[in-house]
């Protein structure tokens, strides 16, 4: 089995879960009014998700659409390129970030590129706190033909027609998907703000064979539809650029 199919649970019987209610998704560590007051300018980090043959494109695409979203409510949003070339150049004089010893990233070289990043942005742009983007492969709930997470809905086969309809049975589980974090938090990173989640895609559909069974999807048909990627980041921030609705 592959690496995403380790992570569904295939469950029968919607029924015995229907009546089940999820409290709504609260995004913010800190309210919104205390994030206006605190933070003008963020420096954006560089955006993570799994490696991709495309992933330079993608990543530019996505800080453009958050860059656009922030800015338009009064955010001044350092690039992410800025971040990445005063990181990459401290690593370059500390002659990498692993140690040799343990192969792993060593502690002390990694806080000391964290320091360095701040000190530079701060000098340079007196920031207030970073945004970090990241793409992370989440858990969907779907039944019938219908997956739902992070705010967004598609086909579970990826089909219309006469597989929706043999797919609506009582049946239920979970599926992976991908899904945007926007990550907002001071400059020490000892503190959060805001974590808001919007859904992309999912990375599998339910096979079209009547033995069922689940498929990856190809990478090359990840983020081919970029109204999918503007929908992810409308919903992840849109908490904290929207107004908020006044209490009735």
């Amino acid at each position: 089995m592959n690496r995403y199919i380790h992570a569904f649970t295939y469950v029968v019987l919607l029924a015995a879960i229907t009546g089940c209610v999820t409290p709504p998704y609260d995004p913010f560590i800190l309210s919104r009014s205390e994030i206006y007051e605190r933070v003008e300018t963020l420096a954006m980090m560089p955006l993570q998700f799994p490696d991709f043959d495309r992933k330079e494109e993608v990543t530019a695409r996505y800080e453009v659409l958050i860059t656009e979203r922030l800015e338009a409510v009064g955010f001044s949003v350092i690039p992410a390129e800025e971040s990445s070339s005063i990181m990459n150049s401290k690593i370059e004089q500390l002659g990498g970030m692993f140690d040799p010893k343990t192969g792993q990233v060593a502690k002390e070289k990694r806080q000391a590129v964290k320091e360095h990043l701040v000190q530079e942005l701060d000098a340079k742009y007196d920031f207030d706190a970073f945004v970090a983007p990241k793409i992370v492969i989440v858990t969907a709930n779907w039944s019938g033909n219908s997956a739902a997470w992070d705010g967004v809905t598609e086909t579970v086969t990826g089909k219309t027609g006469f597989w929706a309809a043999f797919s609506n049975s009582n049946m239920a589980g979970t599926i992976p998907a991908m899904s945007l974090f926007v990550v907002l938090r001071d400059k020490t990173e000892s503190e959060g703000y805001y974590v808001g989640k919007g859904g992309i895609q999912l990375v599998a559909h339910y096979g079209e064979t009547f033995t069922g069974g689940f498929v990856d999807i190809p990478k090359s048909q990840w983020f081919i539809d970029e109204e999918k990627d503007v929908t992810a980041v409308d919903i992840a921030l849109s908490a904290l650029v929207n107004e908020p609705e006044p209490d009735k």
